[in-house]
């Protein structure tokens, strides 16, 4: 699948999102700068794409995001929905520190899965939800 398009941000670290192979039939989305309400379409839009292709294991990998606001969160938590209705998952990988933080204060830790590494990812992926 071709990588999907970047979008400019408001603020300061342009978003970027493309998605790739992962392991075991999943996909792993990539996004890198800042996620906000100028953006996250490119992020639904990106899931959606794979959703509509018959994809529902998704890894969605953080490393190089400085930065999500609740449009991004939202997202997220609208694209675990689609994921488990679809018989899939998402997993969080290489989630900087500060943004896992939001995540645990935002409550979002509860429902969303996070791995260490992609082995990790792996399993969380096949395991029941």
């Amino acid at each position: 699948m071709n990588p999907a398009p970047s979008a400019p941000s408001a603020g300061a670290g342009a978003l970027n999102v493309s998605d790739e192979p992962f392991r075991d039939d999943a996909r792993r989305l990539r996004i890198s700068g800042t996620l906000d309400w100028n953006n996250f379409h490119v992020v639904d839009d990106a899931l959606r794409r794979l959703f509509d292709a018959g994809q529902s294991r998704i890894v969605i990998d953080l490393a190089g995001t400085t930065f999500i606001s609740s449009a991004g969160f939202g997202c997220f938590i609208s694209g675990l929905d689609v994921a488990l209705k679809l018989g899939g998952n998402l997993v969080f990988l290489n989630v900087p520190p500060a943004i896992r933080e939001i995540f645990q204060i935002l409550g979002l830790s509860r429902i969303l899965r996070f791995a260490e590494n992609e082995e990790e990812a792996l399993r969380v992926l096949t395991s029941t939800p």
